[in-house]
């Protein structure tokens, strides 16, 4: 099934589909792949922060900001009744929110190749969900992402990613660490079989420092590190294929001899 579509994450996370996250878990072992994620703390404040910037009328929905009379102490009785007034949203204190508006305010104001970066999120469509198919060794194989942004223009397209870091100028290491160049090529390669009258398509990773005086980068990989990730994708989904069933299976029971790295000097 090939689709693009704005779903909440409950309907997307339920549905049927190979995410460049679960490949890469799946690499891992099928144990872990299959293993239910528990939300952290980390995880509670990057869905804020992508919610905020990037989809300001769910943060409404989703979010109450207390006022200043309102005690942090969830155990007090001003606590206990302005939960109860709010009970479908989760509430929130300014202090809570300062570090976003401060990211918002960096964010509209960063210029994109000599655009606005406000002008390009804008006329894009937010945390948007991608089903794709793709033919693998002779058998369908159904994909799904869920991109920040995408924005298209003609038959040009570019797909943003935005993401919280403590140093704008440490990415390059992350997008080996956490195989990022896998994820701009999956999800290039999902849009692609979306739209294939496509010419262009680009995968834009805009960093911002979570921390004050929060710096900007954007960056975009070369065609070698594209070409790494759809070669890492490959070979996944084909060990996903190739897979026995066991969802219960961990790591291969041998010794894993380690090398040393050519540029660590005798």
């Amino acid at each position: 099934m090939n689709r693009l579509v704005k779903i909440p994450d409950k309907e997307y996370f339920d549905a049927d589909g190979l995410s460049n996250s679960f490949l890469i878990r799946f690499d891992r072992s099928p144990a872990h792949a299959f293993t239910e994620m528990k939300q952290t703390d980390g995880m509670k404040v990057g869905s804020l922060f992508h919610t905020y910037i990037l989809t300001p009328e769910l943060f409404e929905k989703q979010y109450i900001i207390a006022p200043d009379d309102i005690p942090k102490d969830k155990r007090t009785v001003g606590y206990k009744e302005f939960a109860k007034d709010n009970p479908d949203k989760e509430i929130l204190f300014k202090q809570d929110v300062e570090e976003l508006i401060a990211i918002k305010e960096k964010i509209d104001a960063y210029t994109f190749e000599g655009n606005p970066l406000h002008h390009y999120l804008s006329q894009s469509e937010k945390e948007i969900a991608l089903f794709w198919e793709l033919y693998i060794d002779n058998k369908k194989v159904q994909c799904k992402g869920k991109a920040d942004a995408l924005y298209i223009t003609g038959d040009t397209a570019i797909l943003f990613d935005v993401k919280k870091v403590q140093n704008c100028l440490d990415f390059q290491k992350s997008v080996i660490s956490y195989k990022y160049y896998r994820q701009a090529n999956f999800y290039m390669t999902g849009l692609k079989a979306l739209y294939p009258q496509l010419k262009s398509i680009r995968f834009i990773f805009i960093t911002i420092e979570e921390n004050y005086p929060n710096g900007i980068l954007d960056f975009e990989l070369d065609d070698d590190f594209i070409y790494e990730g759809e070669k890492e994708n490959y070979r996944s989904i084909l060990k996903y294929l190739n897979w026995n069933g066991n969802k219960n299976q961990l790591y291969d029971n041998h010794t894993v001899k380690i090398m040393k790295p050519d540029w660590l000097c005798a």
